[in-house]
């Protein structure tokens, strides 16, 4: 039998049975719409993450109130957001058709050539391990509170609107390339570890389990989004952010607002307002 035969879903239209593994949206029975896959691996791991909630709120009788809040807002005030250089929002922003392409997609169109980085190579192990079969369609963004990214990543930062993505978005506790190469290190052909992700509606509960040491009973709700997000000094190594996993493709239209840092070039910024502007789309430049 299977390995995997245990962790078998239902087909919520035909009933039948569907591997954990199979990666694609229509059902392989009836063809009706199952969830992304990223959304139903994280349904696996409900469980798991409610107990680390629980274990948390033993370990932190004190905090249970404040953790109950920061829950509540990381639920409700956060959303996603992707840090590029201003050249390539720009273009985004210019054709109306054009998708936004993630890694994979830029090699296998030919747009970028696949570098020799070991973070590049590591890369693939790890995407493998946690989408497996489905890694091309997966987007990275980063859990904000404020409307601004990473910055190691670019200087023009988009905005998700929430309701674009939250059906086929999951969450993990961190960068899951560095998590998973340099915490847990999983061995060959061992699965991904539980508990560590959860679907959108979720995010505050992965939240609270990852920042219970960080929150203090009297932690104010102005310093969620600073504790949700905080870039490092280094070119990403050290960044601490919940990172977004979205399922599919974004265009311009899934975007809520662009803001760009000061370093932004004023034609790239200039632009930027000429063509978001039709389409009520916010943008606005970090004071310098």
């Amino acid at each position: 039998m299977d390995h995997q035969a245990g962790l078998e879903e239902q087909c919520p239209h035909c009933h039948l049975p569907v591997p954990a593994l199979y990666a694609e949206i229509p059902c392989p029975h009836c063809g009706h719409p199952l969830k992304a896959p990223n959304v139903r691996a994280a349904q696996r791991e409900q469980q798991v993450l409610a107990q680390r909630h629980t274990d948390a709120l033993h370990k932190y009788p004190d905090k249970a109130q404040r953790f109950d809040g920061f829950m509540h807002a990381i639920n409700q005030c956060t959303t996603a957001v992707i840090a590029r250089s201003a050249s390539d929002c720009l273009r985004l922003a210019a054709n109306d058709n054009l998708l936004y392409a993630n890694y994979y997609q830029q090699i296998g169109s030919t747009q970028r050539i696949p570098s020799s980085s070991p973070f590049d190579t590591m890369r693939l192990s790890v995407d493998g391990l946690l989408f497996p079969f489905y890694e091309e369609h997966i987007l990275m963004a980063a859990l904000s509170a404020d409307g601004w990214g990473l910055p190691h990543y670019g200087d023009c930062h988009l905005e998700i609107k929430p309701e674009m993505i939250a059906s086929r978005s999951s969450v993990f506790e961190q960068n899951s390339l560095l998590f998973l190469t340099q915490v847990l290190k999983p061995t060959v052909g061992a699965p991904a570890p539980t508990g560590h992700r959860a679907c959108w509606e979720e995010r505050g509960k992965l939240a609270v389990v990852k920042h219970q040491d960080d929150l203090s009973a009297d932690t104010p709700p102005d310093h969620y989004p600073a504790l949700l997000l905080s870039p490092g000094t280094q070119q990403g190594q050290d960044d601490q952010f919940i990172e977004v996993h979205i399922y599919g493709s974004l265009s311009i239209r899934s975007v809520a607002a662009v803001r760009l840092t000061s370093s932004a070039e004023s034609f790239y910024v200039k632009g930027l307002r000429e063509k978001l502007a039709p389409l009520n789309i916010l943008c606005e430049q970090q004071a310098a």
